[in-house]
């Protein structure tokens, strides 16, 4: 079995092992005796120390004395070579994406902790033997030369429109939104609906899932592109505006609608950003519109003339 020998100058020396397997820590120390090396075992002036036999030939050991051994360690100056060093090289395929750190000089057979630390904007990809740990342990055996790949981080699109509860929009609505952009992947993006001119509240956000989010600000992390409508309301309540008395069911409604109304109507569908992409009329009492071209999201169901908006939900 091997063992080595750490000296506190750095040096190490690997020979073999005898006797107990155990780890022994002390003064290192030389003994030339031809003789009684025997007794130098049971010699309390040893103790704390590693005695190292230097006389080149060595018969059985026996212990004499006491019985007590005295010294942390026995050594025998016999096939014990300072143990050999390799070196560890490190580089990166562009020196602007990123850092290596961990290279050196290293005894054989020790293990050398290696990094790989990206610059902002860029993540770390590989190894050049296939390791994907960014950190990793390896064992130094040989001479190792390894090169860190890194690559430009993905870029994210985060698109933010802006629309009155009642579906309309008007020229610097847009322009109350704030945080769209293109951000790095991981990124925190915070998003906010500013209120000013006619707009006397913000409502909330609609995903292109047609969920709501009420957060203003609104943060989160990206890994994706993001589109985000925001919704002010001028008056009435938040989700809808009341005027003519009508209702609309199912909601959410998939291919139909059912629209329950007072009086005949012409009704408009407009999307998130305002766009009418439907139109129709209905008569007094119930009548059936179809959908079924319509995406799937979030739209504004109007009565024109007749000051009443409905949400409708189309999934």
């Amino acid at each position: 079995m091997d063992a080595y020998l750490f000296c506190e100058s750095g040096d190490v020396f690997k020979g073999q092992a005898f006797g107990a397997p155990v780890d022994a820590f002390g003064e290192l120390v030389f003994s030339t005796t031809v003789v009684g090396w025997p007794e130098e075992a049971a010699d309390p002036r040893y103790a704390g120390q590693i005695v190292c036999i230097a006389f080149h030939h060595m018969g059985p050991i026996s212990w004499y004395g006491s019985g007590r051994v005295y010294m942390d360690s026995l050594m025998i100056d016999y096939n014990v070579v300072p143990v050999p060093t390799h070196t560890v090289t490190l580089s990166v395929n562009d020196t602007t994406m990123g850092t290596v750190s961990g290279a050196g000089d290293y005894n054989e057979g020790s293990m050398a902790t290696i990094e790989a630390t990206p610059n902002p904007g860029f993540l770390f990809v590989q190894w050049s033997d296939g390791d994907t740990l960014a950190i990793r342990t390896v064992k130094v055996d040989f001479d190792m030369s390894l090169t860190a790949y890194f690559e430009p981080s993905p870029q994210y699109t985060v698109t933010v429109n802006a629309v009155m509860n009642n579906g309309s929009h008007y020229d610097g609505l847009d322009e109350m939104v704030h945080g769209a952009g293109t951000y790095m992947d991981g990124d925190t993006v915070t998003l906010e609906g500013e209120v000013h001119g006619c707009a006397t509240s913000f409502v909330y956000w609609i995903t292109t899932e047609g969920d709501t989010l009420s957060d203003n600000p609104y943060t989160f992390v990206i890994h994706s592109d993001v589109t985000l409508t925001a919704v002010f309301a001028i008056f009435g309540g938040i989700d809808d505006v009341e005027g003519t008395a009508f209702t609309l069911y199912p909601n959410p409604a998939s291919t139909t609608v059912t629209v329950e109304a007072d009086k005949p109507a012409e009704v408009a569908i407009l999307d998130v950003s305002g766009r009418q992409v439907m139109h129709t009329t209905v008569g007094a009492g119930t009548t059936t519109v179809d959908i079924s071209r319509l995406a799937q999201g979030v739209y504004f169901v109007r009565f024109n003339g007749h000051g009443a908006v409905r949400k409708l939900v189309v999934r």
